[in-house]
């Protein structure tokens, strides 16, 4: 293989995560999560204060592989560099909710684990990270705390469905089979737990690869701050795995006035 040519899939090595990986989880982090929607709208002075971007997420990945957080399994994707094809690059990484073994060992009164929001804590809390919109963040948390209650938690119960946190791939490395070799391993993890379902909340960039996957649309729902002029949108998608009844579902839009934002059912 040239210097030129790109790794594919069959070169690629799926293995947990270290904490001797984090630079390289966060270069890859701070590569891609500008091409997202969410990104752009939470981090809206992320171009005044980068430096406190990079602070807070290195802190989140140190949290994320962190033994002490057994809520999250980290997987990175390592193949050959395009610069140098003897050197192993980290071209891709995953981060799994696997809160459901806490949950099936602790029972109903466990308590998840915020990586991201205790790592806020840690630096001073949100004023600290001042890359970040913090009315955009609480919208956010809401509408997804929401959502995830009522298309996931109230469908799979809090130990049957195994959720992907985040999925990130290295620009240069993009459409080469990588992001899905890293959720592929999470589809057989949780075939392997019996678990019912594979859950997400996308943007629109990673959707057409969920539904690649074979995971289902279930809402679409536009976030905008009160206040505010801008919105994203996320998308709530699950690939089933085990027979569940739905819950009813409304084919209608309504509007949260506390929170100023539109959710748009998408049936």
């Amino acid at each position: 293989m040239s210097h030129t040519s790109y790794p594919s899939p069959a070169e690629v090595a799926i293995r947990p995560a270290t904490f001797a990986d984090v630079e390289d989880l966060v270069e890859v982090f701070k590569i891609t999560a500008p091409l997202e929607e969410s990104f752009r709208y939470r981090n809206q002075y992320v171009q005044q204060y980068p430096e406190d971007l990079i602070k807070y997420e290195t802190l989140v990945h140190h949290l994320f592989i962190s033994p002490k957080y057994s809520d999250f399994d980290v997987m990175v994707a390592e193949a050959p560099s395009i610069e140098d094809v003897t050197v192993p690059k980290v071209v891709a990484y995953a981060v799994w909710d696997v809160s459901y073994r806490n949950k099936r060992q602790w029972g109903s009164e466990y308590k998840s684990q915020n990586a991201k929001g205790d790592a806020m804590a840690q630096l001073g809390g949100v004023s600290a990270c001042r890359h970040v919109n913090p009315i955009r963040r609480a919208a956010m948390l809401e509408a997804d705390g929401e959502g995830s209650k009522r298309h996931f938690e109230d469908v799979y119960g809090g130990d049957g469905h195994l959720e992907l946190v985040r999925l990130k791939t290295h620009r240069d490395y993009m459409r080469r089979g990588f992001g899905s070799a890293l959720v592929t391993w999470g589809i057989n993890l949780a075939k392997e737990q019996h678990l019912a379902a594979v859950s997400v909340v996308s943007g629109q960039m990673g959707k057409l690869l969920y539904a690649h996957l074979g995971f289902k649309h279930l809402e679409q729902v536009m976030i905008r701050a009160p206040g505010d002029t801008e919105t994203f949108t996320d998308h709530y998608m699950v690939l089933e795995l085990q027979d569940h009844k739905q819950p009813p579902q409304k084919n209608q839009s309504w509007q949260n006035e506390r929170c100023g934002r539109r959710l748009v059912w998408d049936i």
